[in-house]
């Protein structure tokens, strides 16, 4: 089993080039995976005819040299729609048009079947709109070699009855496993590329959902055009983390960033449970970089979001100076953008940089709302 697992994978590397993505190097392993299927079959079903003393066993030795040079060729220059092409091509004329010969539909033992994987191979590899003129090309060779068969009759000395029998229940058993193997595989990639895509998407959620509120995240996945709201004024927070200065100075730089990240990610749950222990406040907030990021509770208090405090015309004087003092600062009463008056308290957060020097991260704040 282990050596057959060994010759599949090599055989899957067949034309395999670095540049390529995931989705070219799984068509080209499938499309090279049921050529080399196919191989056996064709040389097969030409040593049996010729074996019954039918010319027409040429054809599908013919066939067998045309695709096993398409993979050797393949393998060289790594040109994947010529590849496709010439087995198109070569399984649409070779088996349809050896009904002539033959006698027609029946005589033929339903070889013409075979063709089938030209639209196929085009439905798998390339797109719909190939597939249908594929398709089309197909009937027209299959019914006018059946037909012009049965009008001549067999070329040369029929094979016997019981051949023919057996060969039509071989080309359906046999074409019908290829068949079945190739929409498989096709299908596992799809379900793989659709796994891959939903792990890809809950990354992005997780990502966006780590830069802003959901509602705000969801409010840009819905629209198509750019949010921009207007703020009058603005809302200003206060939220400690007691000893955050002495204590972030003990720390490496990636230990106390990994706190701040748990401590943010978890923003809502950790305001919800503070704001009931201080009766005075009405919302807690984080603002990075100046821009406010995290509100609780949110709603409400929506149209805070995104406010940049270092450059609203009417908070951009007292954050500079709360920044640039680094120290806590009070202001009120103020007209918050979501209704109402309130008094609002801002402290500046440093984090150390590269250098261990502390640099201005942003404000965590408190409202407490006037009667």
């Amino acid at each position: 089993m282990h050596l057959l697992d060994s010759i599949a994978a090599r055989v899957m590397r067949i034309g395999a080039d670095p540049r390529d993505d995931d989705d070219l190097r799984a068509r080209k392993a499938l499309l090279v995976l049921i050529s080399v299927l196919i191989l056996p079959v064709a040389a097969m079903w030409g040593a049996l005819y010729l074996a019954f003393g039918s010319p027409v066993g040429v054809v599908p030795l013919v066939y067998f040299a045309v695709l096993l040079g398409s993979i050797v060729v393949f393998s060289r220059t790594r040109d994947f729609p010529r590849f496709l092409l010439v087995g198109q091509v070569a399984i649409l004329l070779a088996p349809t048009l050896s009904m002539i010969p033959l006698g027609g539909f029946l005589d033929a033992g339903g070889v013409g079947l075979w063709g089938m994987f030209a639209p196929l191979g085009a439905l798998v590899f390339s797109d719909v709109r190939s597939a249908v003129r594929w398709h089309v090309a197909w009937l027209v060779v299959f019914l006018g070699s059946g037909f012009v068969g049965e009008a001549i009759g067999p070329v040369w000395e029929p094979v016997p009855v019981l051949f023919t029998t057996t060969m039509l229940g071989l080309n359906i058993a046999v074409g019908g496993t290829i068949f079945f193997v190739l929409l498989a595989v096709f299908a596992q990639q799809r379900r793989d590329a659709l796994a891959a895509l939903r792990e890809e998407q809950a990354k992005a959620e997780s990502l966006l959902l780590n830069i802003l509120p959901r509602s705000i995240a969801d409010k840009l996945k819905a629209e198509t055009q750019p949010i921009a709201d207007h703020f009058g004024s603005a809302s200003i927070l206060f939220a400690d983390v007691a000893d955050f200065t002495p204590w972030s100075e003990r720390l490496p730089p990636a230990e106390v960033v990994g706190y701040l990240d748990q401590l943010f990610s978890h923003f809502d749950e950790i305001a919800t449970r503070l704001l009931p222990r201080y009766p005075g406040a009405s919302e807690l907030l984080l603002s990075v970089g100046g821009t406010i990021r995290y509100v609780a509770p949110i709603r409400g208090n929506e149209k805070a979001l995104g406010l940049d405090l270092l450059t609203f015309p009417a908070q951009k004087t007292e954050a500079s100076l709360s920044r640039d003092s680094g120290k806590l600062t009070l202001a009120g009463p103020l007209d918050l953008v979501q209704g109402g008056e309130a008094l609002a308290g801002r402290l500046p957060v440093f984090l150390p940089d590269a250098d261990g020097e502390p640099a201005f991260w942003g404000f965590s704040e408190v409202v407490m709302r006037l009667p």
